[in-house]
């Protein structure tokens, strides 16, 4: 197969997916996820979904701030402020804040 074709390809071939990166075919084995919906799991997507909520119901003033507080963050990884909230909320259970920054 030359590679204009192997470039061409994208969806679904046999049990393998091919997606197109960066310009690049890529080749990936097609697997099926399980799902333990074990008490634990079921509390962290009931957590993430109270915290998606939360978000929902805030002010653009709000979200803003937590915006402008990971834009001027010194850490890494790059992340929205949408991002960086919804893990404050899971880390601290349910309870989010933005630090003082003085």
């Amino acid at each position: 197969m030359g590679s204009e074709a192997l470039y061409s390809m994208f969806g679904w071939q046999g049990s393998n997916i091919f997606q197109r990166r960066n310009g690049k075919t890529i080749i990936m084995r097609n697997y099926s996820p399980t799902n333990p919906n074990s008490q634990s799991q079921q509390k962290w997507r009931g957590s993430f979904g109270d915290a998606v909520s939360l978000w929902q119901a805030m002010s653009d003033s709000e979200k803003a701030s937590w915006n402008d507080y990971q834009n001027n963050r010194r850490r890494r990884p790059v992340m929205s402020g949408y991002n960086l909230f919804i893990s404050k909320y899971l880390l601290t259970n349910g309870n989010p804040k933005i630090p003082n920054q003085g």
